[in-house]
């Protein structure tokens, strides 16, 4: 596929180096991601100011945008943004091999605290901010018209202007004849929102993907096709239709981001090799982004 359209939340990635400790503080389930206002923000910036690892462009959905990018193909990701700095910081991450169709909002741009324990396992805490005023303005029909693919994920269609917009989205994608990738982020994200992923899938989506405890969430209550998933196996590597690749041998710096590099990678090579070789260049690109510091590989080209 040579051009997809992606929507979603655009994040600042604050990366945390934290211990198993600081997570029952957090009260988050490890590998898990909880939503937080911007007062508690503040207090995780404050208590964990010497820990921060970085500051990154991310957003799962931004993310695979980035790597499908990266495999020279044309890409286009709809957001909201706020005025601030970390706006700047957001856009500055794609350079100039994406267009971003923005809606502007009044409220501060989100970001994701991305907390790293020694095993390079990520739990996230996500203030979404200017995230909450995504909307249709987000979407251009004269651009998502001539794609290939559209892509969003659970993270970003579950708020009520989210859902709006993935209606929206739908129904030109169905208009122009454009495959449609969904993404399933957290599991628990899934259960709280089962109504809403049972009328998604009834649309006719083309492809669904997530990690192994994402899909069986999905298909706890969900039927859909085993040629429809696509699924991450973490250190096994990746599946789709009932063909599994390894993963090459990995020094892990940590987690974040390798599931969105490898559906971006996935979608940029779906047609053009055997779905083996698809699924082994795609792996490999995510363990490079394992071996990082941050949610991506700095630009091939």
């Amino acid at each position: 596929m040579n051009k997809l359209y992606g929507f979603g939340n655009a994040l600042i990635d604050i990366e945390v180096s934290i211990t198993d400790r600081d997570l029952d503080y957090l009260n988050i389930p490890k590998g898990n991601m909880k939503h937080i206002s911007a007062e508690e923000r503040d207090i995780y910036l404050q208590k964990f100011k010497n820990n921060i690892i970085s500051y990154q462009p991310g957003g799962s959905i931004a993310n695979s945008i980035y790597a499908f990018s990266d495999n020279q193909k044309d890409s286009f990701f709809g957001c909201s943004l706020g005025q601030d700095k970390f706006r700047d910081q957001f856009l500055e991450g794609f350079d100039s091999l994406t267009s971003v169709v923005i809606n502007e909002s009044d409220q501060d741009t989100g970001v994701c605290f991305i907390f790293v324990t020694s095993d390079g396992e990520r739990t996230m805490a996500s203030y979404l901010g200017a995230n909450e005023d995504l909307s249709e303005k987000v979407i251009s029909e004269d651009i998502l018209r001539d794609c290939d693919a559209a892509i969003f994920d659970s993270f970003s269609v579950f708020t009520s202007s989210g859902f709006k917009t993935l209606k929206f989205c739908l129904d030109l994608a169905r208009k122009h004849d454009v495959d449609i990738f969904f993404g399933l982020s957290d599991s628990e994200l899934i259960k709280m929102n089962k109504e809403k992923v049972n009328w998604i899938i009834s649309k006719g989506i083309d492809y669904v993907f997530g990690n192994k405890i994402e899909i069986q969430t999905l298909c706890s209550f969900c039927q859909i096709d085993n040629n429809k998933i696509i699924q991450t196996n973490g250190k096994s590597g990746a599946s789709f239709n009932d063909i599994e690749v390894k993963a090459p041998p990995t020094v892990v710096e940590n987690t974040n981001g390798a599931g969105d590099a490898f559906i971006g990678t996935f979608i940029a090579n779906l047609n053009k090799k055997d779905i083996t070789q698809t699924l082994t260049d795609s792996v490999n690109y995510a363990a490079k982004v394992c071996e990082t510091n941050g949610p991506r590989q700095k630009k091939r080209h």
